[in-house]
């Protein structure tokens, strides 16, 4: 009896961790995030494989900057549109309450 009710308590929680991270998009987020890491460290890599003059170029220096600008542009629009639907749905959720209070 006593196994049953530990068995029942596991599942119960386990179910709460998976339906916490289904809500927070963690699995999302953490692929996003390794994503931008590894398309920082080509960045890098690249960087690291100029010689000193053509690190001084204006061309080079154009291209780490931008290439490190799209990839951090990249990421704040994820994280605005995901933060955006976040409110949206919490707005929905407020009026969905509303209703059913009336």
């Amino acid at each position: 009896m006593q196994e049953s009710r530990w068995a029942a308590i596991l599942a119960s929680v386990a179910a709460c961790i998976t339906a916490y991270s289904e809500f927070s998009d963690t699995d999302k987020k953490l692929l996003r995030y390794s994503d931008s890491i590894n398309i920082l460290d080509s960045i890098l890599l690249w960087w690291r494989t100029l010689t000193n003059v053509e690190k001084a170029s204006i061309r080079n220096i154009d291209e780490l900057v931008d290439n490190c600008e799209g990839v951090f542009m990249s990421e704040r629009q994820a994280w605005v549109s995901t933060m955006m639907t976040a409110n949206q749905k919490k707005a929905k959720d407020g009026e969905e309450e509303e209703g059913e209070e009336k």
